[in-house]
């Protein structure tokens, strides 16, 4: 199996969970427990930077060198081992981390991190896959690696800040959120939602373990200089949309040109669905051949219909055969969802979610039935994937406001405010995947900051407690 289809079925796994569910189906609201002391923002306001400034670059490209850092150290199989096990640290809380057998874990990889350091700091990444080649079967193996290099990375932050190393605990944030833009490149959805896993790992098992450890410096103007949105959504429409003309090149082809029956006969043998698999590439079996045959029946009075009412006049329909036909008619009408679906996808989540939710029903609905419309399959579950990206922007806002609440106590002997209306000096983030302030309570020393989910499910909302020690 193909890295790349084995990554999209997970995907379409997981964007195919529902936002409404049942209730006794769902995991309770995520609560975050800190206990964090009053600290005020650093002078300079931005003496730790979360990412590279572009005069601590080098020219050159990131993706050979973190492929080099990859083949350095233990043989595959023990290195997964290690990886596992540095997971299991990760697990623990802060101050339980054994440090010794940790830095022994790390003690196995000390040319991949320096080699990875060196590529997060490189000023181009050109992952240089296949998928204008090869469309939805490019290979993208790398993603498993840079999940894997993030683990020891994870750990490796850990360690510094249980040392109050803060300049190196910086240095290895810098390197994993470098790391996740560089992710943005070339994108397709499945690469983001791999940046957007390393990025909210970063703020789990980085930036809550930097802020709760002691008198942290206080990262409110670090987290507020980061890009907003952080995932470049515009990259990943870009090259989402693009997989299916690069899977199937007739479809790039001008209408004008000659039409060859047995390329149309070719593109339907490759459809998705038709040989057992989502994306495979066609197979030349019986199986298969009657598959396409009664696709075609079944979409033909489906195909003249649609073309007729879109601009084709009758001598171009009869002059078709019937591949070509129901191959046009699908490639048409595959156009005109796409767009609709991807419409909203650019705007804020809590201002398109409506209308991306309208769209990925009417992509199933075109999908369904006899002669339904096979490249439907190319238009991904876009609502869940865009609140995926949208829950890292949640995360970021929400260490801030943690953040801004020491601020706030350390200039007010230890206390923390009554509502986020008190704090007068940090601007206050609202929520970017409701589009609405937060949810705030005190209660002496104990405050709680909620992001509400949506529609009253739990699975979707995210709720931070804090305790300030004076």
């Amino acid at each position: 199996m193909r890295h790349f289809l084995l990554i999209v079925f997970i995907t379409i796994a997981i964007n195919a969970i529902p936002f409404g569910t049942a209730h006794a189906d769902l995991t309770p609201e995520p609560v975050v427990r800190l206990s964090i002391r009053p600290v005020a923002t650093t002078q300079p306001s931005l003496q730790y930077k979360l990412l590279p400034d572009l005069t601590d670059q080098t020219p050159g490209n990131a993706a050979t060198l973190y492929l080099i850092g990859s083949k350095m150290g233990p043989d595959r199989k023990e290195a997964l081992e290690l990886e596992s096990r540095a997971s299991d640290y990760l697990d623990l809380p802060l101050e339980e981390v054994p440090r010794d057998k940790a830095e022994g874990l790390l003690g196995w990889f000390p040319s991949r991190l320096r080699m990875s350091d060196l590529a997060a700091h490189r000023q181009d990444v050109q992952w240089d896959y296949s998928l204008r080649e090869e469309g939805v079967d490019a290979l993208l193996p790398y993603l498993n690696d840079m999940r894997g290099l993030d683990n020891l990375w994870s750990l490796q932050t850990r360690l510094r800040t249980l040392d109050n190393d803060w300049n190196g605990a910086a240095r290895i944030i810098e390197d994993r959120l470098s790391l996740a833009r560089q992710l943005n490149h070339q994108a397709v959805e499945v690469q983001g939602l791999v940046e957007a896993g390393i990025v909210e790992e970063t703020m789990a098992r980085g930036i809550r373990d930097w802020i709760s450890h002691g008198d942290s410096p206080n990262l409110y103007w670090s987290l507020s200089s980061l890009p907003q949105p952080f995932v470049d959504v515009h990259e990943i429409a870009v090259w989402e949309q693009s997989v299916v003309y690069f899977t199937f090149p007739i479809l790039r082809e001008s209408k004008d040109e000659p039409s060859d029956p047995a390329r149309w006969r070719a593109f339907l043998a490759g459809l998705p669905g038709l040989t057992g698999s989502q994306f495979p590439r066609p197979r030349n079996t019986l199986t298969n051949q009657l598959q396409v045959a009664m696709l075609a029946a079944a979409a033909q009075p489906l195909a003249r219909a649609y073309l007729l009412s879109h601009g084709h006049t009758p001598a171009q329909v009869d002059a078709m055969s019937v591949d070509q036909a129901v191959g046009t008619y699908f490639a048409e009408q595959y156009r005109r969802l796409n767009e609709d679906a991807w419409r909203a996808w650019e705007l804020p989540f809590w201002e398109g979610r409506a209308d991306l939710q309208r769209q990925t029903a009417e992509v199933s609905l075109r999908q369904r039935g006899p002669g339904g419309n096979p490249l439907a399959a190319f238009v991904p579950a876009l609502e869940r994937a865009r609140y995926q990206f949208a829950r890292v922007d949640r995360e970021i806002a929400l260490l801030r406001i943690v953040e801004a609440v020491r601020d706030y106590a350390a200039r007010h002997d230890g206390s923390p405010p009554a509502s986020l209306e008190q704090i007068k000096d940090l601007p206050v983030p609202i929520d970017p995947v409701r589009g609405q302030p937060f949810r705030y309570e005190q209660h002496g020393q104990t405050v709680t900051i909620e992001a509400l989910p949506y529609d009253e499910f739990p699975i979707d909302g995210e709720r931070y407690e804090l305790t300030i020690v004076k």
